[in-house]
């Protein structure tokens, strides 16, 4: 359909929605479709739809969801992280000597702190937890 053609089916659909008792259907398909729009229209229009949605509630519980997603995953990391650390330490204990045992305790002990309390005081400095 030409573009002049359709121009012209719109301004009768506009004035039929206007004026209704001078309705004319041309033969055309596509000016039906129009214009059995302007029923379905006015169909809607009588129905009074009430939406009641609390945008705010809605975007405060999907970041809730996504907060307790991650909460599971460090928290699964962290268990992860901890029992791999004691089987490795019980396995060099079993397989390469028992005073390894000692020497991870120490290092543990002395040389961790030194190493994490810069970077705790790094990360609350700048913000990023």
């Amino acid at each position: 359909m030409k573009d002049t053609e359709f121009n012209k089916l719109v301004d009768e659909y506009y004035n039929a929605r206007e004026s209704q008792d001078n309705l004319e259907l041309p033969d055309n398909s596509d000016a039906s479709f129009l214009f059995s729009s302007l029923e379905k229209m006015d169909v809607i229009e009588n129905k009074a739809i009430e939406l009641d949605i609390d945008i705010m509630s809605v975007i405060l519980q999907g970041e809730e969801i996504v907060e307790t997603k991650k909460a599971r995953r460090e928290f699964t990391l962290f268990i992860v992280c901890g029992i791999s650390l004691i089987l490795a330490l019980a396995s060099a204990v079993v397989f390469i000597n028992k005073n390894i045992f000692i020497y991870v305790e120490l290092a543990i002990a002395v040389v961790l702190p030194f190493a994490l309390i810069p970077i705790s005081y790094i990360k609350a400095v700048r913000g990023n937890y």
